[in-house]
């Protein structure tokens, strides 16, 4: 078959089970239902689904995931790349550069300021060129080792127990928190409507923890847990802090290693770009840097302003503010 048998359009809620055929036929694994829904049609903002038909049957895939961003001092819309996929029989014939191309112009006609996402080895050069993304490089994995010093026949391919699903029980006063939170370059804008969505990702599990003075929430941090070779880990996905709690990310910090202690993880993971003030509050705490391919495959962070007026502020990668909950990874 030649490309122009092929339908490039915008999906809907009824390519569901299409677009999840397509991503065990990609990627050897079903997962949960509920996840394109929970993707692409309940984020505040929605995200943006693009699918490639033939026949009848979907053959490729790219999406993306919308979320507010503090950029300067402005709030913008960042879409975040997700899910970009083609049928190993449709592969290398186009349908990505066609695909990216419909995402990208859907994205500008809502709105999108930023364009960006996270991408391993086998995918960065794809989306960098199709996607016309800049590269700002490997993301630096910071690591706190917990039990693997005592254990380290864990890593040699133990098989652990398996990790419940779990979302986070929200505290009654997180709206207040949100409204009130320290904010530190670049990053999601961590709102009340965000945080319930983002950590109801279907089959996950996520735990929280609260630092309080008497009545009032000054700290909260998320925590996910995930197995990779043979570990049980924890990724630091959030660190929320009150404005006016002096020394509250390590704080929250120290309080995420203490769960992650309880909940038998054998190491606490964090990001953090070189020269940042996110990366030193780690370094501070315990954590080491560690290769990006250590723990699995090395993951890029890479941007595109939609808006031409955000290009030299994006692009000063020290000044943005990651955690494991601006991916899809865990």
């Amino acid at each position: 078959m030649v490309l122009e048998s092929i339908d490039i359009r915008r999906a809907t809620i009824a390519d569901r089970d299409g677009v999840e055929a397509l991503f065990q036929d990609v990627f050897g694994e079903a997962r949960p239902p509920e996840t394109y829904d929970w993707l692409f049609y309940q984020g505040a903002p929605n995200g943006i689904s693009i699918v490639a038909e033939t026949e009848g049957k979907i053959v490729g895939h790219v999406g993306t995931m919308s979320r507010t961003v503090l950029c300067g001092a402005e709030e913008v819309v960042m879409a975040t790349s997700v899910d970009s996929m083609t049928h190993p029989g449709w592969q290398k014939r186009g349908i990505n550069k066609l695909l990216s191309r419909r995402l990208i112009e859907e994205n500008k006609a809502e709105g999108a300021g930023v364009f960006g996402g996270f991408s391993n080895e086998n995918s960065s050069h794809t989306v960098v060129q199709h996607q016309q993304r800049q590269s700002l490089g490997s993301i630096p994995l910071l690591v706190r080792p917990l039990r693997i010093l005592t254990r380290p026949w864990r890593i040699l391919g133990a098989s652990p127990e398996p990790i419940s699903s779990s979302s986070v029980q929200w505290p009654d006063d997180l709206k207040e928190l949100c409204a009130n939170q320290s904010i530190v370059g670049i990053g999601t804008r961590r709102s009340h409507e965000y945080l319930h969505w983002r950590y109801q990702c279907p089959g996950a599990s996520y735990h929280c923890v609260e630092l309080r003075s008497g009545d009032v929430l000054q700290g909260l941090g998320v925590l996910g847990l995930r197995h990779k070779g043979g570990l049980k880990l924890g990724f630091v996905m959030e660190i929320l802090t009150h404005r006016d709690f002096e020394g509250g990310d390590r704080k929250v910090l120290k309080a995420l290693v203490k769960k992650a202690k309880e909940l038998g993880c054998d190491g606490l993971c964090a990001l953090g770009f070189s020269d940042s003030d996110q990366r030193q509050t780690f370094k501070g705490s315990a954590f080491v840097p560690i290769k990006p391919g250590l723990l699995g495959e090395r993951i890029n962070f890479s941007v595109r302003a939609l808006n031409e007026a955000l290009h030299p502020i994006i692009m000063e990668k020290k000044s943005w503010y990651l955690t494991w909950g601006d991916t899809d990874l865990v």
